[in-house]
């Protein structure tokens, strides 16, 4: 009894060659589509971003800050279920163009491919209590490999001059950002979308 039970033990746990074969290709299969997967969720993601319908929110402390792009920039709390916001910049292509006719740094120099950021210009905020101006914020697009998931991102909030503001968006999915940017270094977003879906996904 104990050899019969021994010999259908084995029976079960030992798979032939074809079995094998069987099993590979389905984890093969399996690696194939959660490869597509991350391609979609990428692509969805920049898509939606890059058309200001997703707004993207960072900070965890009492001001937090959302950017939805080729639109605004906010920064707000929440009291309860009020929110309180104060407006940083919006998206203007002509403003932009000009600061960066005043900035001439901030123009991209030399070789583009070494570039590991975009800078686009927000203005006309909030005016400002303390300088009564309006509020600016400089966004920086830049290209993170740090993360093994290429949609994440992270993001900070500083502010150099009073109510002058950079906002930084880290991500791998801007690391192509610069080879798609006209003379004043605005993404073309339609050519950087299909240039992301003609990307082979991740063996």
């Amino acid at each position: 009894n104990e050899r019969s039970t021994q010999d259908s033990t084995n029976k079960v746990t030992a798979a032939s060659p074809h079995e094998q074969k069987e099993v590979n290709n389905n984890q093969a299969a399996r690696q194939e589509l959660l490869g597509n997967l991350g391609v979609d969720v990428d692509r969805e993601f920049l898509q939606n971003f890059l058309s200001g319908r997703e707004c993207l929110p960072g900070g965890t402390g009492w001001w937090k800050y959302e950017i939805c792009y080729g639109r605004h920039v906010i920064q707000y709390h929440e009291e309860g279920q009020h929110r309180v916001s104060i407006l940083l910049g919006t998206w203007s292509r002509e403003k932009h163009i000009e600061w960066l006719n005043k900035s001439p740094k901030k123009r991209s120099a030399g070789n583009t491919r070494d570039r590991q950021f975009v800078s686009l210009y927000y203005t006309d905020g909030d005016t400002c209590d303390l300088t009564k101006t309006r509020r600016v914020v400089e966004v920086k697009l830049r290209c993170s490999k740090k993360t093994d998931k290429s949609h994440a991102t992270s993001m900070y909030l500083v502010e150099p001059e009073t109510c002058s503001y950079v906002l930084g968006v880290e991500s791998a999915l801007f690391c192509d950002l610069a080879d798609y940017t006209d003379e004043y270094g605005i993404p073309d977003n339609e050519k950087l979308i299909k240039r992301f879906q003609q990307q082979p996904p991740p063996e």
